[in-house]
């Protein structure tokens, strides 16, 4: 495994610190009885496998160029950023940190969260703020 530089690893505590809090209001969030979540750009796994300790069956995906890639801690799956390689309905939540600003082709991805998502499932996404 490629070690991260410096400033990547920097990168990585700063992310890890912001997304600490995020990960406490979305699991808060998480409606009962949610049972299957997708995680979208799960990075290197590790929200993911706190989910997972929590009783939750979790799908992380990612794509296999991004940098956190070659730092996964937990079972992330790559695939293209768009076809969501899950059956139709067959999420509870789908969910994703700071990925949606990063989406060249959105629309083609809401069509298929929406595919996969079952019926009355929820989507939850946190976007970068400037503070």
């Amino acid at each position: 495994m490629k070690s991260l530089s410096k400033a990547a690893r920097l990168q990585l505590r700063a992310l890890n610190q912001v997304r600490a809090t995020e990960f406490a209001e979305i699991i808060r969030l998480l409606p009962a009885g949610s049972s299957h979540i997708l995680e979208l750009g799960a990075g290197d796994g590790s929200f993911s496998n706190l989910l997972r300790s929590k009783g939750y069956t979790v799908t992380a995906l990612d794509i296999s160029t991004s940098v956190w890639a070659r730092q996964r801690v937990g079972e992330v799956l790559d695939y293209d950023g768009v076809n969501i390689p899950l059956p139709n309905g067959s999420v509870d939540v789908v969910l994703s940190s700071q990925v949606m600003v990063q989406i060249g082709n959105f629309d083609e991805l809401q069509t298929d969260i929406r595919r996969v998502l079952k019926p009355g499932g929820y989507c939850i996404h946190t976007l970068p703020t400037p503070s």
